[in-house]
């Protein structure tokens, strides 16, 4: 047994700066935010859910117009973001479930 390298030495933590906190919506098709209301944050991760039939579509709302990133179930996109109510989403057809986790 002493022939084994001690491998503790070499794992690295690496520190969350702020709790989790996770939500979920139920989407039409028309674009809205993800969330109501000012929800500073520093990262999200966004989640089409697992049992949706169609695609969630993320959008970040600029002057020129949307820009969609579509999502396909069980998948997800992660964003740096200082704020929730900067992320848009919509679904391809009604019902579809969006999940999201961010760190505040």
């Amino acid at each position: 047994m002493s022939d084994l390298p001690d491998f503790t030495r070499q794992i690295s933590v690496t520190t969350v700066p702020g709790a989790m906190h996770t939500g979920s919506k139920i989407l039409g098709t028309a674009d809205e935010c993800l969330v109501t209301g000012s929800v500073p944050c520093k990262a999200v991760s966004v989640q089409a859910d697992e049992s949706n039939t169609g695609f969630i579509f993320v959008d970040g709302v600029t002057e020129a117009g949307s820009k969609h990133y579509k999502i396909g179930p069980g998948r997800s996109v992660d964003f740096s973001i200082d704020n929730l109510n900067k992320i848009h989403v919509s679904g391809s057809q009604a019902d579809q479930r969006v999940n999201y986790l961010y760190v505040h």
